[in-house]
């Protein structure tokens, strides 16, 4: 990934001023480099830039580092800018990073949710400059391995707060009930977002053919239900307001979600994909942990910390939905199949405990609720299983873009994930359950 040229210097430098309302920052040195890795992020371009910088504070002239990502709409001609384009994700996520998520952070106070956003601009190209979150010594959990427990609760955790902060908003402002409602699945999204899960479930019907533990009507089953399986997904996204409903991330996977370590290794927070206060980036830090220990005056990067961020798939609905999403992508197979209901039952307690000290006037689900949303919204989950997770389970070494994927010379889906090793053994305890829970039926 190139970058562009009018990410430069005097670009950043006009951001900076703007958002710290300071036009004696200067910049002294800047560097630019890819902010992930081929296969992490297929919304947008990423970019990791690195800042020294000088600005006046009172009678002296100081230099401070920082680093921060600038996330951009795809600027090259073909499928991955024209689909984002089209399904007008980055407005989203503009709109909820600078008005909504700030809402909820200053309702919640004792849980960090995110971070900064320093600057946004809606169009040649649209765009987003944010604070990095490395510095605070997160970073990414392995994806390939799935969560283990202590991953999974603290990130169930974080939900719960995020959810239930997202009660407190729309009570008292209804109007964001309207304002997230697209998410993944949704029958008005462009077509070729609809293609590559009709497409991806095709594909797995295909391998399934070649594996000889399961017999020929599996992929009979997939290859049918591909035609309509994302057009269900969709029906059960849509809200309910019977039910109790949230504000969902609606992309709530292993890659939108950083965690933190003590010295030991051991897992202690999980953040949303977002960057580091304002606070932390003005002070001498040290990180250590099992995995990295560097100091760096003013700023600390970490080795780990490739990464991407997103919001733009944010949607009003039952909180099965990023629920659902999550424990048929993150989880490893063990959680999955001993630890689910000890997972819910910890959401539920901490979005029961948010949403009384925050104030919210609607009661929250019990659990055996949250387990009827759940079980309602089987097929949501079903299809990011056969979809989404081949591409969580893919070796980076084997990760592919958006336009290889979708076959943007010949038009022919090619996603290689469905030939890994690894997806298949998950696939072949999962595939038997649904089938005689009857989600295979067209």
């Amino acid at each position: 990934m190139s970058v562009p040229a009018w990410l430069s210097a005097p670009f950043i430098e006009k951001a900076l001023r703007r958002s710290e309302n300071d036009d004696s920052i200067c910049i002294v040195d800047c560097s630019i480099k890819p902010a992930t890795n081929k296969g992490d992020n297929y919304t947008s371009d990423m970019h990791r830039v690195t800042v020294e910088y000088r600005h006046n504070q009172g009678a002296k002239a100081v230099t401070e580092k920082i680093s921060i990502i600038v996330k951009v709409a795809p600027t090259a001609e073909g499928i991955h800018k024209d689909l984002i384009a089209e399904a007008g994700l980055f407005g989203i996520e503009i709109k909820m990073m600078t008005t909504t998520l700030k809402e909820m952070q200053l309702i919640l106070k004792d849980k960090k949710l995110s971070g900064r956003c320093l600057y946004t601009q809606e169009k040649d190209p649209p765009l987003l400059i944010i604070e990095d979150l490395a510095p605070l010594g997160f970073r990414m959990a392995d994806r390939q391995a799935g969560l283990d427990l202590h991953h999974c609760i603290l990130a169930l955790r974080g939900l719960a707060k995020f959810h239930a902060s997202s009660v407190a908003v729309y009570e008292k402002t209804p109007k964001y009930k309207e304002t997230y409602v697209k998410g993944i699945f949704n029958t008005g999204n462009p077509p070729d977002m609809i293609r590559f899960f009709t497409s991806g479930m095709k594909s797995l019907a295909k391998a399934v053919k070649s594996w000889p533990e399961l017999d020929d009507t599996y992929a009979d089953k997939l290859d049918k239900l591909a035609d309509v399986a994302y057009e269900r997904a969709s029906e059960s996204r849509t809200p309910d307001e019977s039910e109790f409903n949230v504000i969902n991330h609606g992309d709530f996977w292993v890659n939108n979600m950083l965690f933190k370590y003590n010295d030991d290794g051991k897992v202690i927070d999980h953040i949303f994909l977002g960057f580091r206060s304002n606070a932390a980036s003005r002070e001498s830090c040290y990180v250590n942990n099992a995995m990295n220990s560097i100091v760096v005056d003013r700023i600390r990067l970490s080795r780990h910390s490739d990464y991407n961020v997103d919001f733009q798939l944010c949607v009003y609905g039952s909180p099965a939905v990023d629920l659902a999403y999550f424990f048929n992508t993150s989880p490893s197979e063990e959680v999955l199949s001993k630890h689910t209901d000890n997972l819910i039952e910890e959401y539920v307690k901490v979005l029961s405990e948010t949403m009384k000290k925050i104030g919210c006037k609607r009661p929250p689900p019990s659990i055996a609720d949250i387990k009827k949303s759940l079980v309602k919204r089987d097929v949501y989950g079903f299809v990011a299983a056969c979809t989404i997770l081949p591409i969580v389970m893919i070796d980076k070494s084997q990760a592919q873009n958006i336009e290889e994927i979708m076959g943007q010379d010949d038009g022919e889906f090619n996603n290689k994930s469905y030939e890994n090793p690894i997806y298949k053994k998950t696939m072949l305890r999962r595939l038997p359950q649904w089938k005689a829970a009857g989600l295979l039926e067209a």
